[in-house]
């Protein structure tokens, strides 16, 4: 296990974590997780973590310690349970035969006749799937608020109390609300397809036929294997209700052999299915590749969108693939553990105290939970600009906290920084203030907007001179940025370096990796540009020192005016154009290119209008090439 303290997520990459052993649970697994249900009364209510009170014999002992997953991140959603003896080794059951009185003030587990122990067991992820209203709601809530989510499933044969109709469908709208624009498609899972849910055809049609007398959900999910008449009258009543259908078929044994796959997927379309879907278990990698192929097939003579996926470790790849031969869509479950549980704490409140609603208060009430992970909120209050300025510095950040909307700002004439929140998409703000180290972080998802804006800005857009300097950007990963890093007005002797800025297709705006804006003296090294507009535009920027980069795939890999900057061994592949040299006020002004790989791109080196658009036509600016 990783050692004791605070450790940053590097750290814990780094760290060798063994597995915990695993070990079958057996048949009373639920006595632990239900005890009611199982007419175990030991508890006041079904869950507590105080095993002992003031008069419990015994001596007092604590056991403390974490969960990490695979990559070394704590998480939240795991539950461990407890078998304890008391201080006599006596268990509070009729199965323990020794003869002795349990003490009536410790509140143990069944169990048999026992040396004193504890027994502590980790039970797997997801154990706490959604059962509840609340547990429902609570995941609908995370899924809203997850830009990466295009849609959700609500699984109705999951929760405690799926033959309810009434509730279902109350709860069902109430998802809905949550959700928004985002789709939700409504799914019983029947047992012979892998689900929770026993139920006769009659009955899966009656509980249908009511959720669309007053629909939901965006989508339904139809077994395609019911009765087909049945079938047939719930995708008319579905269409009647402007509700799509997904049909499905899941093969938990085996993966049918590609004529199969094909013919149930079209007979899908057939019956009329909106979204044609088939889920097969690979019992060989050949299994995986004769279900894309058939994928494909499918799609060549079908106009439906189709979802397609291998199960199992096997088919992962699938899930991806599946883009790429035909299929429109793919599951995925998004972790309700470490970041996506994080309790939230709201900060409406811009005095500097340690009330509640303060930004300080917020902090120390993460603090105070260094294990779990915590979501600090800072709300626009009253008119903008919208600042909090701090009395002394703030406690440091002790636990792992996403979604910290705000920004730093330390002021002129001012000994101690101001925190901005975020009403723009930018997820680190600094102006005016230098000396500050941004380093190994995760930067993503600030579409339209930065990853992290270097400025001296005076507010109003303006440049002012070289106050904002002497910063450090370090082996952060910036990902679906509309630009990752901006080094704007007055932003100077600023370093770059070893980070990597991508573009993935879930980026609706993807612009520049890094935009130099009337930036000047500052040094890009070592850094990765892929899938930009402009892997790095320098715009009017001066005398900055861009070496050793790797640009490729981008549009332009570089997008250059300006005077005095040098790019000096850059390696720039793969873009469809490599080196865009755009027109200059200044008919002296000089961009220097020496000892850069510039090699199979669309055009290597292209000069362009001031716009951006790229042809022939000559224009002011001279282009050294060492």
């Amino acid at each position: 296990m990783p050692k004791k303290g605070s450790q940053s997520v590097s750290e814990l990459l780094c760290t060798e974590i063994k597995e915990t052993p695993s070990q079958t649970g057996g048949p009373y697994v639920h006595i632990g997780l239900l005890p009611q249900q199982a007419n175990i009364e030991v508890f006041e209510h079904s869950f507590d973590n105080q095993l002992v009170k003031q008069h419990t014999q015994g001596q007092r002992i604590r056991i403390e310690g974490q969960v990490f997953d695979g990559l070394g991140l704590p998480l939240r959603d795991v539950l461990l349970e407890i078998w304890q003896a008391d201080a006599n080794g006596v268990y509070p059951s009729q199965a323990d035969t020794q003869g002795k009185t349990a003490d009536a003030h410790f509140q143990g587990r069944k169990g048999s006749t026992q040396a004193p122990h504890i027994a502590v067991a980790l039970f797997a992820r997801g154990i706490n799937i959604a059962k509840t209203k609340e547990q429902a709601l609570a995941q609908a809530k995370i899924i809203a608020s997850n830009p990466d989510a295009d849609l959700a499933e609500f699984r109705i044969d999951l929760l405690n109390f799926a033959s309810d109709t009434k509730q279902v469908i109350a709860l069902g709208h109430e998802l809905k609300q949550i959700l928004g624009a985002k789709p939700m498609i409504a799914t019983i899972r029947t047992h012979n397809e892998g689900g929770q849910l026993t139920i006769s055809d009659a009955d899966y049609d009656k509980i249908y036929q009511a959720y669309l007398r007053q629909p939901f959900m965006d989508m339904l999910d139809v077994e395609m294997f019911r009765d087909q008449q049945v079938v047939k009258n719930t995708v008319k009543l579905a269409h009647e209700k402007k509700v799509l259908i997904v049909m499905s078929n899941h093969d938990f044994k085996k993966t049918p052999d590609e004529a199969e796959i094909v013919q149930r997927l079209l007979k899908q379309d057939q019956l009329g299915a909106d979204i044609l879907k088939i889920a097969v278990m690979p019992q060989s990698k050949q299994d995986v590749f004769t279900l894309m192929n058939a994928t494909l097939k499918v799609s060549q003579q079908s106009k439906k969108p189709l979802l397609t996926m291998s199960m199992g470790k096997l088919g992962t790849i699938s899930r991806i693939a599946t883009a790429n031969m035909g299929g429109s869509f793919s599951f995925g479950m998004i972790a309700v553990s470490g970041l996506a549980m994080a309790e939230s704490y709201v900060v409406d409140r811009y005095q500097d105290d340690h009330e509640k609603g303060s930004l300080r208060w917020a902090i120390e009430q993460a603090n105070s939970k260094p294990s779990e992970a915590s979501e600090i909120l800072i709300q626009a209050v009253g008119q903008a600009p919208y600042a909090i300025k701090v009395n002394s510095p703030l406690p440091e950040i002790k636990a792992p906290v996403q979604g910290l909307k705000l920004a730093r700002v330390r002021l002129k004439g001012s000994s101690e920084p101001m925190f901005v929140p975020q009403l723009y998409r930018v997820l680190c703000y600094v102006t005016s203030t230098g000396n500050n180290l941004i380093q190994n972080n995760r930067i993503m998802h600030n579409y339209g907007g930065a990853g992290v804006m270097l400025t001296g800005d005076d507010g109003k857009g303006n440049p002012t001179a070289t106050t904002t300097n002497n910063n450090k950007v370090l082996n952060n990963y910036f990902q679906d940025n509309g630009d990752g890093l901006e080094l704007t007005r007055g932003a100077a002797f600023n370093l770059v370096a070893n980070n990597h800025f991508i573009s993935t297709a879930a980026n609706p705006e993807p612009s520049q990796g890094i935009e130099i804006l009337w930036g000047n003296d500052n040094a890009v090294i070592g850094n990765k540009f892929e899938n930009y507009s402009d892997g790095l535009q320098i715009n009017w920027g001066k005398r900055n020192y861009i070496a050793y980069n790797e640009l490729t795939n981008n549009s332009n890999g570089f997008n250059l005016t300006g005077d005095g900057n040098i790019f000096d061994s850059n390696k720039v592949h793969g873009n469809r154009v490599g080196v865009a040299i755009r027109s200059e006020k200044d008919a002296n002004a000089r961009i220097t290119l020496t000892k850069n790989q510039i090699w199979n791109n669309g055009k290597d080196i292209k000069r362009c209008e001031a716009g951006g658009s790229c042809n022939m036509r000559t224009l002011s600016v001279h282009v050294v090439m060492v």
